[in-house]
């Protein structure tokens, strides 16, 4: 993927996504992070699970992941 490539959003779940006509790449961005988080700390008690992070180089899903349910 390219500096140029698209960023796009799905309408439903509001996630973003790279596409450039032939790679597709999609992530949780920090919008629905926020959201998830805010969720859980409403409705689930036990907290939060992260499934895959091993291209998250900065940790910055984390950090925002902390906040939110603090």
């Amino acid at each position: 993927m390219g500096e140029g490539d698209a960023r796009h959003q799905n309408d439903t779940t509001r996630d973003p996504f790279l596409y450039n006509g032939d790679i597709f790449i999609d992530y949780t961005g920090e919008e629905a992070v926020r959201e998830i988080a805010a969720y859980a700390k409403e409705k689930i008690p036990g907290g939060v699970m992260v499934w895959e992070y091993a291209h998250d180089m900065d940790g910055e899903p984390f950090k925002i992941l902390n906040e939110s349910v603090q």
